[in-house]
């Protein structure tokens, strides 16, 4: 019997009340199971039970990946790598640096600890670092980690408005990079639990799903979050180029657009953990965001005569528009959720 197929078995009692269930006979012959082999069973929130033979291992070798600095043609592909890695859910990775200067052993160290959360380097020597993840899977939950990325980005956006509205530079591209950094450190966290909970069901209580295949709908949600927040360091980057030069009717529309895009994000993110939908609401808003877009585009073109600031403020006005689309795919992530 293939093994996608269910198989219904008769619950049998035994002695004054132990109560048993035979295993599939292709499945023990797979896994070359024998007597008194130990088996796992997790119960899961559904009621639902995974069995799986258990297996005695080093979790330090089971979790443990090996990187060589030399076969990568920079520092930024070795960490885009571990990245990767870490992504997956590995716990330990080992990094050799044969031929490599100091500079960049301490370079690449300072950008696990900034970038990756929970990361320790537990063992050091001339030539090579291992590298540990922490944290426990108990550590954080799902809607912890989710109103936290949520709030970091919704700040950057409203600093931004604020120093928009006040043509004033309350916050410079600097400082929005190090926020970034911070979102950026809890996505990959939050893609790496999810990642780890889609291969392992138990794991989905710790983070508070039900499903398996809500881990999917949510590391859309997260990447769609943290998509905003890029678009808050590409505003930030190009407002000090407008030279408090905007014509007062263009910043009052964009003002406008850029309040119904994070009202729209703010629903989107309450929508998602909620799990109440709200979709036409959210269309209709992006709906009112998109007129102001082209009524904006329109007055650039007519009334803004400095060729960099009318660059500038098509940068912007196209950033809050994604702030919006990128808040619609948070919620049809949510309404997925919602369906299945």
């Amino acid at each position: 019997m293939a093994s996608s197929e269910v198989e219904i078995r008769k619950v049998q009692i035994t002695g004054k009340g132990t109560y048993v269930v035979s295993l599939p006979k292709w499945w023990i012959k797979n896994l070359k199971i024998k007597r008194s082999d130990l088996i796992e069973i997790k119960p899961l929130l559904n009621s639902s039970l995974i069995i799986s033979l258990h297996k005695k291992r080093s979790t330090k070798e089971s979790f443990l990946v090996s990187l060589d600095a030399s076969r990568f043609e920079n520092l930024d592909d070795l960490f885009r790598s571990l990245i990767s890695k870490y992504l997956i859910g590995y716990d330990m990775f080992r990094i050799s640096f044969k031929a490599k200067s100091s500079a960049y052993k301490t370079e690449l160290k300072e950008k696990i600890i900034k970038k990756l959360i929970g990361t320790e380097i537990v063992d050091e020597s001339p030539d090579e670092i291992v590298v540990q993840c922490l944290l426990k899977n108990s550590d954080f939950s799902l809607k912890k980690l989710t109103d936290r990325i949520s709030i970091l980005t919704m700040s950057m956006h409203t600093d931004l408005m604020k120093s928009f509205k006040e043509q004033s530079s309350i916050v410079t591209y600097e400082q929005m990079e190090k926020r970034d950094d911070e979102v950026d450190r809890l996505y990959f966290f939050v893609v790496r639990q999810l990642n780890k909970a889609i291969r392992d069901p138990v794991l989905l209580e710790t983070l508070g799903m039900l499903k398996m295949t809500d881990g999917f709908s949510y590391i859309i949600a997260i990447k769609s979050i943290e998509r905003i927040a890029d678009h808050a360091v590409s505003i930030s980057k190009v407002m000090s180029g407008l030279n408090n030069s905007v014509p007062s009717k263009i910043t009052e529309l964009l003002l406008k657009m850029y309040s119904t895009s994070l009202e729209l994000f703010k629903d989107s993110v309450k929508t998602l953990q909620e799990l109440e939908i709200a979709i036409e609401y959210s269309f209709s808003k992006l709906n009112e965001v998109e007129e102001l877009n082209d009524i904006i585009v329109n007055e650039i073109i007519n009334e803004c005569k400095n060729t960099k600031v009318a660059v500038n403020l098509r940068l912007v006005v196209e950033s809050v528009k994604r702030v919006a689309e990128y808040s619609i795919d948070i919620a049809e992530a949510a309404m997925n959720i919602i369906a299945q």
